[in-house]
């Protein structure tokens, strides 16, 4: 069953390092990803013991998506209902109701507006994409 499932930067960096830095720009070396992973929350789509994508969250104004990545032997195969609950269930808390997407990433805009990400104006946020838990259950239903 494919799940994300949260890891350490450590952990993280050291599951990712054969195959992150071939598909972002990122450190390809383990203390250097370790580091640069540090201070996020990190999560790992996995389908048994195989790792199919990575997504980091970060807390600075607002919580935001400040890395996505799935596999790209596995894009467009990833994407069902049981994974969407599973991202709803990591990413939306008490205390995060609403995530921000980074959308300089062409990738990332075009995730936020298939997920069902609007534009916030308040909180300091004015203009960026988020989206709520429950305006991505509703996608789900």
């Amino acid at each position: 069953m494919r799940t994300w499932q949260p890891f350490t930067a450590k952990e993280t960096a050291s599951r990712v390092i054969g195959w992150l830095p071939h598909v972002v720009d990122c450190p390809n070396d383990k203390s250097g990803l370790t580091e640069r992973l540090s201070g996020c929350e990190n999560y790992l789509l996995t389908d048994g013991d195989e790792d199919l994508g990575w997504m980091a969250l970060q807390q600075a104004d607002a919580w935001g998506i400040c890395g996505f990545v799935i596999r790209p032997e596995f894009r467009n195969r990833w994407l069902s209902r049981e994974v969407l609950r599973s991202f709803a269930d990591k990413v939306f808390t008490p205390t995060r109701p609403v995530v921000l997407f980074d959308t300089k990433v062409p990738e990332v805009l075009k995730l936020a507006l298939r997920l069902g990400a609007k534009r916030v104006y308040d909180s300091g946020v004015n203009g960026q994409y988020g989206l709520t838990a429950d305006s991505l259950k509703g996608r789900l239903h």
